[in-house]
């Protein structure tokens, strides 16, 4: 994940912004090139200064999704099924939804995104677009699946019950596109 001026952005709006050769990216963290222990930045003419630095590095397998809010906490989806919240206050990282049960996690399938309702803070609903297991034919390797959770109101538990899904298809090809 990166810090870009104090605001958390995702990996393509980062490289557009910072424009910046050289970026590996794996599993949701970011590594510049370098050999010196200082936190690497970039000054590109006509953009601000950028630099990244960590902002949690423990407790995920495989973040692919970090939605933020004006309060406490954010969720970051995990590859593997999971829906952590992460409050920046106290540093606590807490798994709210756990729906590896259901995921099929291997290649490019697995819990692909997660999106907050533009009314959360009013609603509590989150958004979730996963790879669920399918064995009931020899020519679907996966179900695309988008659904719906209710995030309770202290915001420390989504129920996997609470989900109402909104669009499946199945997939052929292993591949989550």
């Amino acid at each position: 994940m990166v810090a870009f001026h104090n605001k958390v952005v995702n990996r393509r709006n980062f490289l557009k912004a910072a424009g910046l050769g050289g970026i590996a990216s794996t599993g949701g963290y970011f590594y510049l090139q370098g050999s010196d222990d200082s936190p690497p930045t970039s000054t590109i003419e006509g953009w601000p200064s950028v630099s990244l630095e960590t902002v949690l590095d423990r407790g995920l397998s495989q973040p692919i999704s970090l939605q933020t809010q004006p309060d406490n906490p954010w969720f970051i989806a995990d590859i593997i099924g999971v829906v952590l919240s992460y409050n920046t206050d106290t540093d606590e990282l807490t798994p709210v939804l756990d729906i590896t049960d259901r995921v099929l996690n291997r290649g490019e399938a697995g819990l692909l995104g997660l999106s907050l309702h533009p009314e959360f803070s009013r609603n509590r609903r989150m958004f979730v677009r996963y790879s669920l297991k399918d064995n009931s034919s020899d020519n679907v390797n996966h179900i695309f699946r988008l659904s719906e959770f209710t995030v309770d109101n202290d915001m420390s538990n989504v129920a996997p019950e609470s989900e109402r899904v909104i669009l499946e298809f199945p997939q052929q090809s292993p591949l989550h596109n």
